[in-house]
């Protein structure tokens, strides 16, 4: 019927506002808008038009034409003071806040008690990162009418932003008196329990949260953190993957589901979500340390290295980076590499206790690996280098030691020894390998010297007694001096008489001095122990031969 009117009254600007009405009572925002525009073609200077054309924008979202059209309507009759609240409303959903509470100011000059322009301009407050207006706000309405205030949670949000935590508790308190499943106000009374430190009672009122209205996401990154404080990973996992599933732009939360992975070993999974955080933000260092570890730990270290050379380039004098890729460096064998990285970390903290160690463990790794490669030059230069770090440390002596034994020159080595003795005098590996160097120069009795001040120990056991007796005689049979060869492979033998490899040798020294018997005597001993001991028939059959009972050679042959 309103369109036959206005069809018949084209001229007449009530029919078309009658008509835009009955479109918005539809939801046909668009006709109501083209309908409203008519009207103002024939009423340009009517503000209430403009201000129902404004509620259907507003109604659409289209927040800017919703702004242009409050704003001519408060042009046309300034003393309409309630359009400031669709001023103030349409500025609230453009974020412009500082212009939406200049509005609602406006408002409140005219009608000081308004308490919804009040709390609509205390929420803008706290938006606004400004508590302590927001607070000032709440202050005044709870004081003027505290039976009638019903906007705690908000309260309480805004005195825990101002550190007022006691008063925080107090006023959700209150809230939750009022309404015990009010779960804006318990996440607000948890958050006020984080910052005291009350981490089990957080933890109880985020439960309740949730168990109340599960779709409240946006805490479930905070209560997250408190699970994985307390060692609760997979817990904290639900609540960081249910969170990115809307925030998927949280670098943070990206970071610490990561490291949770990586806590739980799972580091395919580490990788994958602080790589994720890493694409958001490229520059976050916290991200890029935590995934060059991570990196580190699965054993990509070069991965790692490449990580950890662009976070040396933002900041090339942070020890800790450098220090890091030193040890993926060395874990990658590269110890040139290594040391380059611990001596940087040295000049810079020369009192760094790890790289310290870790350019010791590298010098070592070099000139171990010089060693086996027969580079014996550079590897005491290397072991050397470690020296410079720890002056009293006799085995990198006894490892210089070697590297000359090994090298032919037996005075440098001797030399090495004596300064490892000096330092460790006690020390049962020092003397051994000293023992055993004395042997290869052919000083059988220096090195039976050394072994037995090995052994002098009561905590010494016969077993390791027994065995230091055999290298005692094994040097000796080494330089042909039989006889004490035997004297000292019997002593072993009586600590430890069913040893069938020292039974050889002490065969195999009465071999040497001819007594071919009593060598038979101990081979077939050591068969008696180990009847498939194919080095003991095999020696007494020689001895047989050498006897020439034949038969009996060869019966030890075939066994």
């Amino acid at each position: 019927m309103l369109n036959n009117a206005v069809k018949l009254s084209p001229d007449d600007a009530l029919l078309y506002t009658k008509l835009a009405g009955m479109y918005s009572e539809l939801a046909q925002w668009g006709n109501a808008v083209e309908a409203y525009k008519k009207a103002l073609k024939l009423r340009p200077e009517d503000a209430f038009i403009y201000i129902s054309l404004g509620n259907i924008y507003e109604q659409l979202q289209d927040y800017k034409n919703a702004y242009n059209s409050y704003n001519r309507a408060m042009q046309i009759f300034p003393e309409y003071k309630y359009n400031y609240l669709n001023l103030a409303s349409v500025k609230t959903h453009l974020k412009e806040d500082e212009d939406a509470v200049n509005y609602y100011k406006m408002f409140l000059n005219y009608y000081p008690d308004a308490t919804d322009a009040k709390e609509n301009m205390a929420s803008i407050y706290l938006r606004m990162e400004k508590p302590e207006e927001a607070v000032n706000i709440y202050n005044d309405m709870y004081l003027k009418d505290p039976n009638s205030f019903e906007d705690y949670s908000n309260y309480g949000l805004a005195l825990y932003r101002i550190s007022d935590f006691d008063n925080a508790y107090n006023i959700l308190q209150k809230a939750l008196k009022k309404d015990e499943n009010d779960y804006v106000a318990r996440a607000n009374l948890a958050y006020v329990y984080m910052a005291q430190d009350k981490n089990d009672e957080a933890l109880q009122e985020f439960e309740k949260v949730l168990s109340i209205q599960p779709e409240m996401n946006s805490i479930r990154f905070d209560y997250g953190n408190l699970l994985a404080d307390k060692e609760r990973y997979d817990e904290a996992l639900v609540q960081y993957r249910e969170y990115l599933k809307e925030n998927k732009t949280n670098e943070l939360a990206y970071l610490n589901t990561g490291i949770i992975y990586s806590k739980k070993g799972d580091y395919a999974n580490a990788i994958s979500m602080l790589q994720k955080g890493r694409e958001i933000a490229p520059s976050n260092k916290e991200i890029k340390k935590e995934l060059a570890k991570t990196y580190h730990l699965n054993k990509e270290y070069d991965k790692a290295i490449e990580i950890y050379n662009a976070l040396l380039s933002e900041d090339p004098s942070d020890t800790d980076y450098l220090l890091n890729r030193g040890i993926a460096y060395h874990a990658l064998k590269k110890y040139d590499d290594a040391v380059l990285s611990y001596k940087t970390v040295l000049e810079k903290d020369p009192a760094n206790k790890t790289a310290k160690e870790y350019i010791q463990k590298a010098y070592v790794s070099q000139a171990e690996t010089a060693v086996n490669s027969g580079d014996y030059k550079k590897a005491i230069k290397s072991y050397e280098s470690a020296l410079t770090e720890d002056k009293e440390n006799a085995m990198l002596y006894v490892d210089i030691a070697n590297t000359y034994v090994k090298a032919g020159s037996k005075s440098k080595a001797t030399e090495y020894f004596e300064k490892a003795i000096e330092i460790a005098p006690d020390n049962k590996e020092v003397i051994d390998a000293y023992a055993k160097a004395l042997g290869e120069f052919n000083r059988p009795d220096d090195a039976k010297a050394l072994y037995e001040k090995s052994v002098e120990s009561d905590t010494v056991s016969n077993e390791e007694k027994a065995l230091t007796y055999v290298k005692i005689g094994d040097n000796y049979y080494k330089s042909k001096n039989y006889e004490s060869a035997l004297t000292e492979y019997k002593k072993s033998l009586q600590l430890n008489p069913k040893d069938e490899f020292t039974l050889i040798k002490a065969g195999n020294a009465y071999k040497g001095l001819s007594d071919l018997n009593s060598a038979i005597e101990y081979y077939e001993k050591a068969t008696v122990i180990n009847p498939d001991s194919a080095d003991a028939f095999f020696n007494a059959g020689l001895c047989y031969a050498e006897l020439n009972d034949l038969k009996t050679a060869k019966t030890n042959f075939e066994n």
